[in-house]
């Protein structure tokens, strides 16, 4: 089998990795694979890991479509270079991720590869597919009838004057319609609500769990340094979550307000991605900045008695799925994809916004014992393999889908 994978990163990120991993499967497979990824540092030790943008023309497409609306019209040149190497590798399945990211144009990728019958797999990594120009839709069902007057306009990808919700919306239901050759396919939570969509109900749809790297990355480590350099006292409960409080989607706020509501427990508040000002953190929070290294972040996990997640708009967020194979149970808002993540026995998920209520599912988790991590872990392993999720993209790409259709939702 002959795979183009298409992407708006490579390596770095969820969909990064997972479009890397992919490629990297698919390659021991005995299978020919490329990548071909818009933004973020080249490879020239490896060939088949094409960047087909540069970063002045993602810049350009970056403000372009912010005072026209039209996110995913530019970058021209670009999308020349990826039709290039489309028909001239002639692959046998597309897997496409993120099309948004300012990298290319979508619209022009979509027609070539519904017009040239390419089987293409979309892995849809957010709600970006079913709808106008949103990634998520919040609140929002305007998707249902057909987006227009967006409520989210400066929300990512950003429309500073114009609302071309309904163009956008309409020029993708347009591609979708009678496109036989395609299978969107992804997370329970996403296939669903693409159901309901109006632009998508003649396609078809598979669901799957995505995976994560349960013995490379992530498994239970010893975080016994870890706490004594955080100075955490003994017996103090560690509350940890994972974000930046400059992002609203992931909800930090109400992290930092169950913790004002807790100042007087035995528990210690961490958040991992903390990009705002230290000051606003009460007496039992630590903030602790961005950490790229896997390793060290897969201790955190490991120390956590409870891993907290507060996004308001996620698929199926990865910081769970980490937090589970490192043997920590987890605890959000019963809000978009998250709940999706866990059994009731590994997850407790609350009214969405409610501060008092997610505080009092944080005072009332146990410390976390060797008997719940190893549970923990088992659980991730049953569900969240890389492996299996690896070859079942796999399988759908060779059979083109025809295998693996029980699975088809």
């Amino acid at each position: 089998m002959k795979a183009i994978i298409i992407n708006s990163v490579c390596k770095y990120g969820s969909t990064g990795a997972i479009a890397y991993n992919l490629h990297r499967f698919l390659e021991n497979k005995e299978h020919e694979s490329i990548i071909c990824y818009g933004r973020g540092k080249k490879y020239p030790k490896e060939k088949k890991l094409v960047k087909i943008d540069t970063d002045p023309e993602v810049y350009i497409h970056a403000v372009l479509a912010r005072f026209t609306g039209l996110q995913g019209y530019f970058s021209n040149f670009a999308t020349s270079r990826l039709l290039s190497i489309i028909k001239e590798f002639k692959p046998d399945v597309v897997y496409l991720q993120n099309l948004h990211g300012y990298y290319v144009n979508e619209f022009r990728l979509l027609q070539y590869l519904k017009k040239s019958n390419i089987f293409t797999v979309y892995l849809m990594p957010d709600e970006y597919a079913f709808m106008g120009k949103c990634c998520y839709s919040y609140d929002c069902e305007r998707y249902k009838t057909g987006c227009n007057r967006c409520p989210h306009l400066r929300d990512y990808p950003k429309s500073l004057i114009f609302d071309t919700s309904k163009l956008l919306f309409n020029r993708k239901k347009s591609l979708y319609g009678m496109w036989k050759n395609i299978i969107f396919a992804t997370v329970p939570y996403i296939v669903d609500k693409c159901k309901e969509s109006k632009i998508n109900k003649e396609n078809l749809f598979f669901k799957i769990d995505t995976g994560i790297d349960l013995h490379g990355k992530y498994y239970i480590r010893d975080s016994r340094i870890l706490r004594q350099r955080l100075n955490i006292p003994d017996g103090n409960k560690v509350v940890l979550n994972i974000g930046s409080l400059s992002s609203r989607r992931k909800g930090i706020w109400y992290f930092i307000e169950a913790a004002n509501r807790l100042t007087d427990e035995k528990i210690t508040f961490v958040n991992v991605g903390f990009d705002g000002d230290s000051s606003i953190c009460p007496k039992n929070f630590i903030p602790i900045s961005y950490v790229n290294d896997q390793d060290e972040l897969a201790e955190y996990y490991s120390m956590a008695d409870l891993l907290v997640c507060t996004s308001i708009a996620d698929a199926m967020p990865n910081v769970c799925l980490q937090a589970l194979a490192c043997g920590t149970p987890v605890c959000g808002f019963n809000i978009s994809g998250v709940p999706y993540v866990a059994s009731e026995e590994f997850g407790q998920f609350v009214m969405p916004f409610d501060i008092g209520e997610l505080a009092c599912a944080i005072l009332k988790a146990p410390l976390k014992t060797a008997r719940r991590s190893d549970e923990c872990r088992a659980y991730a392993e049953s569900r969240y393999s890389n492996e299996l999720f690896l070859e079942t993209l796999e399988k759908l790409g060779v059979s083109k889908g025809a295998s693996v259709r029980i699975g088809l939702a």
